[in-house]
């Protein structure tokens, strides 16, 4: 999860579908990003891994435990790619990605190819920076489990030179504007009540015209909704933007349970609870306060809601605990030396969910051509949820327990049947959902 909004460079977008109230007022404030990957020192027995139920996920596990395919022989996300958007990166990637894929921890081959792009130049990166070192493990989890998820895509690193807002944003439109028909995975976000105002305004504009252009381009846009309880330390309700933007999949979290053969058990909404140890925290989602369903109408019609009503976040989840997957760091750094760390939070959440999108992708090209990618998916895997859940194979566990309410005085939100603000429609049966996305 990262915690920041854009600025942005160029001339001023259409105002996006602002809900009624908010101010529209323009002014010049500018932002930054910033992350917070939760890291853990491990070793590689997952009996002495520290997460939930003693158990921390190499790809074989995550495997078993949602029912992906590709370890079987089935599609894996050959001739898809995957684009990575962070900032200053990381000075090892490219040999800590092989680390990860060795028989030690992933067991895979390596990408097709692996590509880093800087935009604006390449930055010098300080690892005793703890801005700048937070960028980098987020790029090594972003990187390593993309590719874990679907190692047949090509992956895509765009690295902005800086974590200044309009750099990112300008990061964001380089990545739209070169890879169309691609997975564009996004683990930034601000609380929206951080945005409501002044200029911030023109730059959700300009953000969601990016993503609007993304969506023209046949891309499928997801980010995680953030590491903060439903309300991100503020007085009221709030997710976090951009996974509240209407073109854009939001990604909850979860606690997983995993069964002791080691496939799936049970998840709860993932919430350490107001009196944990730090590190600690709980998945974001709430009704939105600045979109409305106007763009979401099958979502409005599932939840029996009117188009003018707020637009709900998360869409759907994927395990966040905090020590829920295993990373490969070969950097030196304050508090970090070369080896394996487990790490959680909804940051997991993007580039898992994009690996499952290069496979629908993938199985679409090979088995209906004429059908393009999924592109702009949020709106639609609301309209077959009902029938697809009663079916034989439903494509999503349906989390019903926990709430992320993370902060005192706050009552929202509490997972449930069918949808909920903590972890959206679920988390995937990865067959399951890659079927019902080649349908669609």
């Amino acid at each position: 999860m990262a915690i920041g909004i854009v600025s942005c460079a160029g001339g001023v977008s259409p105002q996006p579908p602002l809900r009624h109230g908010v101010s529209s007022t323009q002014g010049s404030s500018p932002f930054a990003y910033s992350v917070h990957p939760r890291l853990t020192r491990t070793d590689l027995l997952l009996h002495n891994c520290p997460g939930t139920n003693g158990t921390c996920l190499t790809p074989a596990s995550v495997d078993n435990a949602y029912d992906y395919s590709y370890q079987q022989g089935k599609f894996d996300g050959s001739g898809q790619t995957i684009v990575i958007v962070d900032a200053y990166g990381s000075p090892t990637i490219t040999a800590d990605l092989a680390a990860f894929d060795s028989k030690a921890i992933a067991n895979l081959p390596p990408p097709p190819s692996f590509t880093i792009v800087y935009p604006g130049g390449k930055p010098t990166v300080n690892l005793s920076n703890a801005t700048q070192l937070g960028w980098a493990e987020e790029t090594t989890l972003d990187v390593e489990w993309a590719h874990a998820a679907a190692p047949g895509a090509k992956i895509v690193l765009v690295v902005g030179n800086n974590d200044q807002g309009s750099t990112i944003q300008n990061t964001q439109q380089y990545a739209v504007s070169t890879y169309p028909n691609s997975i564009l995975s996004l683990s930034f976000g601000a609380q929206e009540s951080s945005v409501n105002s002044g200029a911030n305004n023109t730059q959700l504009a300009q953000a969601h015209a990016i993503y609007q252009q993304a969506a023209a381009n046949g891309i499928t846009v997801i980010a995680s909704a953030g590491d903060l309880g439903s309300s991100g330390g503020f007085l009221v309700p709030n997710p976090q933007y951009p996974a509240s933007d209407p073109y854009v999949l939001g990604v909850g979290g979860t606690s997983l349970s995993l069964a002791s053969n080691g496939h799936y058990s049970a998840e709860t909404a993932w919430n350490d609870g107001v009196g944990c140890a730090s590190p600690c925290g709980a998945t974001g989602g709430a009704p939105s306060i600045l979109y409305d369903e106007s763009l979401l109408p099958h979502q409005a019609a599932l939840l029996n809601a009117p188009a003018t009503g707020p637009r709900q976040v998360a869409d759907v989840a994927f395990d966040a605990s905090d020590t829920a997957v295993l990373v490969y760091i070969g950097f030196t750094a304050p508090g970090i030396t070369p080896g394996t760390y487990a790490t959680g939070g909804t940051s997991i959440g993007p580039p898992l969910i994009a690996g499952i999108i290069a496979v629908a992708n993938q199985q679409r090209a090979k088995l209906k051509p004429a059908k393009a990618g999924v592109g702009w998916i949020t709106d639609a895997i609301y309209a077959p949820y009902v029938s697809a859940q009663s079916s034989s194979k439903p494509p999503f566990h349906d989390v019903g327990a926990g709430s992320n309410v993370f902060y005192s005085g706050i009552t929202c939100c509490s997972a449930g049947a069918s949808y909920d603000n903590p972890t959206g429609l679920g988390t995937p049966d990865v067959n399951n959902l890659v079927n019902l996305l080649t349908g669609l």
